[in-house]
């Protein structure tokens, strides 16, 4: 995103990772990740988790990691969030967001860029190794992104991160040799039979490209004061219960609510997020300046740092 004309990759250039090096930075984001969501996990014995001692099946009982991902805690008003918005449900949500994969910017970066105590750089003349032949050729000696010792238990364990990663063996006999990461065999930008499905791939990064560039140029709205959250929880007398409200059921309201809907009503809402009015109460659309409801198509013209 935001990567102009001049900074296409190079072509045919295999970037090989170290695996102290990238075993390093899986485990730095692991624990960032672990660090972040804490309050928000569940005990290793909660019902939400039965799925991962079924996983287990008759293993041994042991002592529960007190390092490993457990599921959100859906009555914690942030993580409960996370986890009807953003679908990080179950035991897969936070170890998805665990798993750690190669920054593909790395592909962009000319080559006295980079740090060359713990990143190589080989263009298809200067490969010696048979498993960086094998890199090359299935990356169609375009680009991509090799981790040195990285096997299918580095992916099956929820270390790497699974999509777009190519395990890569140099023999039928070996195991796996690394893993390569290349965004251009992923996206199949090689294939010109699959234009449709290459243009499908490509589209979503194009449109928030745009409307990340138009963001940055529109003027801000420095006065909805964040009262599209006091919007969701909007209710006259005579309207039915938000609907928002299913998800915080448990929980009583910080103000009451007729200091809401006051709030709501003394100036009206100015909110351009098309994303937040999609959660409004429907009583408070109306009172929206810039609509009860806006189309996706708006987002391009609306939205504002």
């Amino acid at each position: 995103l935001g990567l102009s004309l001049q900074m296409i990759h190079t072509p045919g250039r295999l970037i090989r990772i170290a695996e102290p090096v990238w075993r390093n930075a899986a485990k730095k984001h692991s624990d960032e990740i672990r660090q972040i969501l804490q309050p928000g996990l569940t005990a290793p014995d909660h019902v939400l988790n039965s799925g991962r001692k079924r996983k287990q099946g008759n293993r041994q009982k042991q002592v529960p990691d007190a390092n490993a991902m457990t599921a959100l805690d859906p009555k914690h008003p942030v993580y409960n969030f996370l986890i009807e918005y953003y679908g990080l449900k179950g035991v897969r949500g936070p170890k998805r967001l665990a798993r750690w994969s190669p920054n593909p910017a790395l592909l962009f970066k000319l080559d006295d860029e980079m740090d060359q105590n713990e990143i190589t750089i080989e263009s298809h003349e200067q490969l010696e190794a048979p498993v960086h032949f094998f890199s090359m050729a299935k990356s169609k000696r375009d680009c991509g992104i090799f981790l040195e010792g990285a096997n299918e238990d580095d992916l099956g364990s929820g270390i790497l991160y699974l999509k777009g990663a190519i395990p890569i063996k140099s023999s039928s006999v070996s195991e796996s040799d690394g893993v390569l990461y290349s965004p251009s065999l992923f996206y199949n930008l090689k294939n010109n039979k699959e234009k449709v499905h290459k243009g499908k791939n490509v589209a979503p990064f194009l449109w928030y490209r745009s409307v990340l560039k138009n963001t940055l140029a529109a003027e801000p709205v420095l006065h909805c004061h964040g009262l599209h959250e006091w919007a969701m929880q909007y209710q006259p007398e005579g309207a039915p219960p938000p609907p928002s409200g299913k998800y915080q059921s448990h929980l009583s309201l910080r103000v009451p609510r007729e200091t809401i809907n006051y709030a709501v009503e003394r100036r009206g809402i100015s909110c351009t997020h098309v994303d937040a009015l999609r959660y409004f109460a429907p009583a408070a659309g109306p009172l929206n300046r810039h609509g009860a409801s806006l189309e996706r198509s708006q987002q391009l013209d609306l939205e504002q740092p």
